[in-house]
């Protein structure tokens, strides 16, 4: 066909990788680059390189003035049948657990007082996010106040208010009750998230 116009077509540029860079990340998308790599570079500093230099140290033995010897998974099975360790696990499982299972139960109590239709709720609401918002170094002096074994509260209603006890009891120091401190004190502070 003589005469038929056919119109000139440009080629279609490339979905290659630059192409989609800068259809999702705008044309100044390299710019973005040179913003992040600071950051980058910062992380990789204080973060990377510690975390692999500290799994190198720890597939080898070494010791101060004397030249790294390489042991493998040696130091790993060392450690499971160290008594310390073992008892460190138990009782991070025994705190983790404790803790989450009663932050879990109170914190549903709580979400269930800020749905309901109670007079004061705002009031409510606030008194149950003191612990949240209370400063950690606040709630960590007020709680070693009050489980102190000759000053604290706790021993002083026990022993001389209601008399149900003796005498005090050390809380933070007695493998008996160290735990259960310690769990009581991370579920009062964190018992408003869950509920949140």
């Amino acid at each position: 066909m003589r005469g038929a116009y056919h119109p000139e077509v440009s080629p279609q540029p490339r979905a290659g990788l630059e192409h989609t860079l800068r259809r999702v990340l705008g044309p100044d998308y390299r710019m973005g680059f040179l913003f992040v790599a600071p950051i980058v570079v910062l992380v990789l500093a204080l973060v990377a390189y510690p975390f692999c230099y500290a799994v190198y140290l720890s597939l080898t033995r070494k010791y101060v003035g004397m030249p790294p010897v390489f042991v493998g998974l040696e130091n790993y099975v060392r450690l499971t049948y160290d008594g310390f360790f073992q008892r460190a696990v138990i009782n991070s499982f025994v705190f983790t657990f404790g803790s989450v299972a009663i932050k879990t139960v109170l914190g549903m109590g709580m979400a269930l007082v800020l749905t309901s239709k109670i007079r004061f709720r705002s009031f409510w609401t606030g008194v149950l996010l003191i612990p949240w918002v209370a400063p950690t170094v606040v709630s960590a002096l007020n709680f070693l106040w009050i489980y102190d074994y000759s000053l604290g509260v706790l021993n002083y209603l026990l022993v001389h208010v209601f008399g149900i006890l003796k005498q005090g009891v050390g809380w933070l120091s007695e493998p008996g009750t160290a735990m259960a401190s310690v769990i009581g004190v991370n579920v009062w502070r964190g018992f408003p998230f869950f509920g949140i």
